[in-house]
């Protein structure tokens, strides 16, 4: 389920979306109940398990890119608000 402090309308549609991908592309989700293991459980943990499972390894220091996505976010929903 999504989490309380996010836009439920977004969240909701990118649920929806997600599963008509899974269809439309017969994605194999594993049987009903079947564990999908262990989910990081912070942010330096989900990073680690994308750089073990992908390869990707970002080249900015976590505090400049939450730095720069706070800026990026500022403009562009206040472009949207106007």
């Amino acid at each position: 389920s999504p989490d309380p402090a996010c836009n439920p309308y977004l969240a909701f549609a990118a649920i929806i979306e997600a599963g008509l991908d899974g269809i439309e592309n017969s994605i194999n989700v594993g049987k009903c109940g079947e564990s999908l293991g262990h989910l990081p459980e912070d942010l330096i943990s989900a990073i680690s398990a994308l750089e073990e499972d992908t390869g990707f390894k970002p080249n900015t220091i976590l505090r400049d890119g939450l730095r720069k996505f706070a800026e990026w976010y500022k403009v562009f929903y206040w472009k949207e608000s106007k």
